[in-house]
């Protein structure tokens, strides 16, 4: 297990106006996934056992699988590089309420498997800057959407 990349931001919008701004449902993340140009070939709602390819924009297909999901507050997946027991990377989201206007993302990323003390090094930097400007986009969308009364 290789350290994770966490990092926590606070967003003046609840969790429900931040969940709809992001496309979470709609699986428009590249909305907020600086490293994503979009996601194909999905087999359901967002829910767990859900599977998608990531297309990223680097040209790389990434599967991926929700492990689990409650609505306006968590997203946890997998991505599964050749099999899980080499390489996987998880993904998390969550939204918690501070108050009546404010919540805190939390976006976190972890590489496992065999691979991963390898692997992970070399793709750190990538992996730090997407977690730290996809967290940045989530809330100035969700901000961004709470002032224009959107979502309500």
């Amino acid at each position: 297990l290789m350290p994770n990349i966490i990092r926590t931001g606070d967003c003046r919008a609840t969790p429900e106006v931040i969940w709809a701004a992001c496309c979470f449902e709609e699986f428009k993340w590249e909305i907020w996934d600086p490293d994503l140009d979009h996601i194909s070939d999905v087999n359901g709602v967002l829910a767990e056992g859900t599977t998608f390819k990531f297309k990223m924009k680097d040209g790389g297909k990434i599967p991926f699988e929700l492990t689990a999901v409650q609505k306006y507050r968590t997203i946890t997946g997998k991505a599964s590089i050749i099999s899980e027991c080499i390489f996987a990377i998880l993904q998390d989201i969550k939204l918690e309420p501070k108050d009546a206007q404010t919540t805190s993302i939390t976006y976190q990323f972890s590489t496992h498997g065999i691979a991963a003390p390898i692997v992970a090094p070399l793709y750190s930097s990538v992996m730090v800057g997407g977690v730290e400007k996809g967290l940045a986009k989530m809330i100035e969308l969700g901000e961004s959407a709470a002032l224009r009364g959107q979502y309500l």
